[in-house]
């Protein structure tokens, strides 16, 4: 008999529980066992009663320890080798110790088990990560020698340029601040949502991901809070705040518009989860201009009462549609509640659906929208293609194609599922050969930015990662994006994908699809409004899959079928 089956069972009756209810997985088993067993036991002995020979047989499972006979509680006491003398109190109050002992040692361990989880996580979160003023450093230096270099090979053409952003009503000195970080003309987002935002219009954006849409919010938003000089002494109000879903996204945002307002006396701050929440209470004492926060790590600070949204002027919604995807509304509502009605809001996206709809019509006041593709719509310079393949072959041919000569240096992002999933491909992938590294959920925030950096900085050439971190990573130069697994959420494929072929560049997108994929995939092509080429050499053709797939569905009905039959 399993034992730890047959305890929670006892753990279970003693606390007047029934075991149907606490063990459905296991009442069978447990019933079926106890009932073998006493059927044996009262083989062995003279018994005439039918009534009681009925009774001990079968132990029910909905009895409760009470409600057994004597020689059933003596034979669950014969199981764990104690005594089995006495009358039917003394047998169920032995039961009943029995099982309160068991339960306080289960405790201990769990208590035991949470305290080493803390002190681990703790520990953590000690590690510093780079500052916010010194990640903002880093990016000017290679903004600058960026922009050195190019105006070396453009020299003429880099003399003579008139800066683009002049003509949408950019701030002579943001302009400035452009033209020192190379950028000199504006994306299509941020020439139609600039003059909008910069009049104090509230602006609901939908554009593909790598178009500009940190500097569509972020250059109105830095140009009304320079001119707005109010509060300049004591403790700095929140006067803009930026919302992203994201731990990668906010810190991303915070360093551009750090970067921005480098040469001013505004000062931005991000708060993000994952880090020291004490250390940032301490940074926040003495106020910030400009919030960058994920609503999750915000609602703790507010309920500390850390942060104050009362002279909140400006509010953005960057990536709002994953916020809804990760169950933030909520939290929003919350948030929102503690903001001024007379405020700005911006929201931004790369799908627009009802959803999103009902949120713009909830925290914008007549948004002018601005939607430069349809939503859904895929970068046109992605080359796009699906292989049909078995399951168990996957992990082959991904390191087939990471290590094929011309793409063998490619920098590459894999996409998967599940936390766990993509952490066990990362480790196999490094066995195969691959220079890897992960990020995901169940990453501390120091593991997953000293991951990103060693991707950023070449040391390893292939990010492995979750949908999450599909958001808010900026890197420049990714040549291929992998599809491990494709995503439940059609819009997810969208963001996935949008890693590449960023600021114009070129990329490939490359999908795995196995049978139980299919319904995906189709939900994926519906929304992006085209079919996926299917790569050549691949085995099967779509329809041949959807044929596969039905036999093999028709295989298990029949087997369930004859299963039933005996």
């Amino acid at each position: 008999m399993n034992l730890a089956i047959y305890l929670s069972a006892v753990m279970a009756i003693s606390l007047g529980q029934t075991v149907a209810f606490v063990m459905p997985a296991c009442r069978h088993s447990f019933t079926k066992t106890v009932s073998t067993k006493l059927t044996e036991s009262r083989m062995s002995t003279t018994d005439t009663s039918s009534t009681n020979t009925k009774n001990k047989s079968v132990i029910s499972k909905k009895a409760t320890i009470s409600s057994l006979t004597v020689p059933q509680l003596k034979d669950l006491l014969r199981q764990q080798g104690l005594k089995v003398g006495g009358n039917k109190p003394e047998l169920v109050e032995r039961l009943t110790n029995l099982a309160k002992q068991k339960k306080k040692e289960k405790l201990a361990r769990m208590a035991g088990a949470a305290t080493k989880q803390k002190e681990k996580l703790r520990k953590s979160e000690s590690i510093p990560g780079p500052s916010l003023k010194k990640q903002v450093k880093l990016a000017v230096e290679s903004g600058k020698a960026k922009a050195k270099e190019n105006a070396k090979k453009n020299i003429n053409k880099a003399n003579t340029q008139a800066n683009g952003f002049k003509d949408i009503n950019v701030p002579a000195n943001l302009v400035a601040r452009l033209d020192e970080m190379g950028i000199k003309e504006p994306t299509p987002i941020q020439k139609q949502a600039i003059p909008l935002a910069i009049q104090g219009k509230d602006v609901m954006g939908v554009a593909q991901t790598g178009t500009g849409k940190t500097l569509a919010f972020g250059l109105p938003l830095v140009s009304q809070m320079l001119e707005d000089t109010s509060n300049t002494h004591g403790k700095k109000p929140i006067r803009g705040l930026v919302l992203a879903p994201t731990r990668e996204l906010a810190n991303q945002i915070a360093v551009q518009l750090g970067i921005l307002t480098e040469k001013s006396p505004m000062n931005t701050f991000v708060v993000v989860g994952g880090q020291n929440i004490k250390t940032q209470i301490n940074k926040l004492r003495g106020g910030t201009d400009l919030l960058v926060a994920t609503p999750g790590r915000l609602i703790d600070l507010m309920d500390r009462g850390a942060i104050s949204l009362r002279e909140t002027s400006f509010l953005v919604l960057d990536e709002a549609d994953l916020m809804l995807d990760m169950g933030f509304l909520p939290d929003l509502r919350k948030i929102a509640k503690m903001l001024p009605k007379k405020r700005q809001t911006m929201l931004f996206s790369a799908t627009m659906s009802k959803d999103m709809n009902e949120v713009a019509k909830s925290y914008l006041k007549n948004p002018i929208k601005v939607e430069i593709a349809r939503s859904g719509k895929t970068a046109d310079k992605i080359a796009q293609e699906v292989h049909f393949i078995e399951r168990n072959r996957r992990i082959e041919n991904l390191l087939r194609m990471l290590k094929e000569g011309e793409h063998s240096e490619d920098r590459a992002i894999i996409f998967g599922r599940t936390k766990r999933g993509m952490e066990k491909l990362s480790k196999k992938l490094i066995d195969g050969g691959i220079k890897a590294v992960s990020i995901h959920g169940n990453k501390s925030q120091p593991q997953r930015d000293k991951a990103l950096a060693a991707f950023k900085a070449g040391e390893v050439n292939v990010l492995v990662a979750t949908d999450v971190a599909a958001r808010g990573l900026d890197i420049p130069d990714v040549k291929r994006v992998y599809n491990f697994e494709l995503p439940n959420m059609p819009e997810a494929y969208v963001h996935r994908i949008g890693r590449t072929a960023r600021a114009g560049k070129e990329g490939v997108a490359i999908s795995f699809c196995t049978m139980e994929d299919m319904e995906d995939l189709v939900g994926i092509q519906k929304l992006i409004g085209i079919d996926i080429p299917i790569a050549s050499g691949t085995p099967w053709t779509m329809h041949e899959m959807k044929r596969e797939k039905d036999r093999v569905k028709a295989n298990k009905a029949i087997q369930e079928r004859k299963r039933r039959r005996r």
